[in-house]
């Protein structure tokens, strides 16, 4: 909301300012000695026009013509001003109930007992004026805006990056060809519940955004048909430098659930780090605690149901030690952002604790146990031909110690997409074509045209 007594002494300081260059030295000299004066009554440096009522009060009656320039323009606006501020004082405090000399700004100066000691103290009498006012909107100064950030200008257009890939996966001793979904998007995450957070739902000091990955395989193996899928959670602030304490307790939740004709599984994995100040809550007890950590550990709390007799319910904790990445994790974090600096520089070779990938720990019946993995981003990108184009490619090596090795390779511009990665396993997958969708309102018959926008074929749809 603006003031029109600050807006009319917004465009008053410039005529004061230029009064006050043009005015004589020798006046200045004259009237600075003013201060040996005895100080005038009160009553005449504020003057007041004869009392009269409201209905009584005249406009001025001088000419315009008879106003001099700028200057005596700029001293009767200061003038109107100053007596009707002194008006509604009176009014205030039930003093002489007279009436407002009006606002004009046409008319001549009114020759009072007010007088500033020099033009230079009228100026700056009227820039604190005006600043008094600055709270207003209308008189804010203008900053200068912080830069957009590049990260979320690509990621806050309440859209999800889906894309489509060839996948080749080992089963049973044999290779199967499948597809591979996968999902990037942004959302509340909850701290205290390690879910998506509803909003309003909790204290904001338990919310941040975070980076989810949700990757779904579909293979068939004989008859009957695998469908696995694997969520991974990390926090956006956490997506930078190998190192810094952000990348390093940047993983918030790693999850896995597998169904088949035989049966179905699930594991999550919740990471405790030292400076996580919440209780545990109910089912998560553990003879591990955070009062253990070390300042470069963590405590990974898995549970897990199965199908298989001796993994059917387990509750189990694992220390950590050093920076620790999630082999899960591995096509979010890698990847490079625009705004956010990559995980490795180019050349760049570093090695991490690792958490195993829970799809293979699931379906290879191992136990959970931390494991090691070297990683090294190549120095110069890689050219890569695709059903989906022709690329250049950023590439990382990963070596898992007593584990697979392989390559991921990534666009080298903008926006990154993860292009391929193989494992000696034999474990492959190529994009075919990706997108930008608000997948979860396309739920109605016939929308699953849109899986033509990622390279796969939509299923065969019942006849009428």
């Amino acid at each position: 909301m603006t003031c029109p007594v600050s807006d009319r002494l917004v465009h008053l300081v410039p005529d004061l300012m230029s009064y006050a260059v043009s005015y004589p030295v020798d006046t200045w000299d004259k009237r600075s000695h003013r201060s040996a004066e005895p100080p005038p009554k009160r009553a005449q440096s504020f003057p007041l026009p004869p009392a009269q009522t409201p209905s009584e009060a005249k406009p001025s009656e001088a000419k315009p013509s008879e106003a001099k320039p700028s200057e005596a323009k700029s001293w009767g606006r200061l003038s109107d001003l100053c007596s009707s501020a002194r008006w509604n004082k009176d009014a205030r405090e039930g003093g002489p109930q007279r009436a407002a000399p009006p606002l004009d700004s046409s008319a001549p100066p009114r020759r009072t007992g007010f007088r500033f000691p020099s033009p230079v103290a009228a100026a700056a009498a009227a820039f604190l004026f005006v600043g008094s006012f600055a709270s207003g909107p209308a008189l804010q100064v203008a900053h200068a805006a912080p830069p957009p950030d590049p990260f979320w200008q690509a990621w806050s257009d309440g859209k999800a990056e889906v894309a489509g890939y060839s996948l080749r996966q080992p089963r049973y001793g044999q290779l199967r060809d499948g597809t591979l979904v996968l999902i990037f998007v942004t959302e509340d995450f909850s701290d205290s519940v390690r879910v998506k957070a509803d909003p309003g739902k909790h204290p904001p000091q338990d919310v941040y955004p975070v980076l989810k990955l949700n990757a779904m395989r579909r293979f068939q193996t004989g008859v009957y048909e695998y469908s696995t899928m694997t969520s991974v959670f990390v926090r956006i602030d956490g997506l930078t430098r190998a190192g810094t304490p952000a990348s390093t307790q940047a993983l918030r939740k790693v999850s896995f659930s597998a169904q088949e004709w035989c049966g179905h599984v699930y594991h999550q994995v919740i990471p405790e780090y030292q400076t996580v100040a919440a209780p545990l809550g109910p089912g998560r007890a553990s003879p591990l605690s955070l009062s253990t950590l070390g300042p470069d550990s963590l405590l990974l709390r898995s549970l897990s149901h199965s199908y298989f007799d001796g993994e059917a319910d387990r509750q189990e904790s694992l220390l950590v030690v050093g920076p620790t990445l999630s082999e899960d994790e591995l096509p979010l974090r890698l990847r490079p952002y625009v705004g956010r600096p990559a995980l490795l520089e180019p050349g760049a070779t570093r090695t991490f604790s690792l958490l195993p990938s829970l799809q293979r720990l699931r379906l290879q019946h191992q136990p959970l146990v931390a494991g090691q993995v070297t990683i090294h981003r190549q120095a110069t990108p890689q050219p890569l031909v695709l059903p989906a184009g022709s690329f250049e490619a950023t590439v990382y090596d990963v070596q898992i110690k007593d584990g697979p090795k392989g390559t991921y390779s990534f666009e080298s511009a903008p926006p990154h997409r993860l292009l391929h990665y193989r494992l000696d396993t034999g474990e492959e997958a190529s994009l075919r074509r990706s997108t930008r969708l608000a997948y979860w309102q396309l739920n109605h018959n016939g929308e699953q045209s849109y899986l033509e926008q990622l390279g796969l074929r939509p299923p065969p749809t019942a006849a009428p």
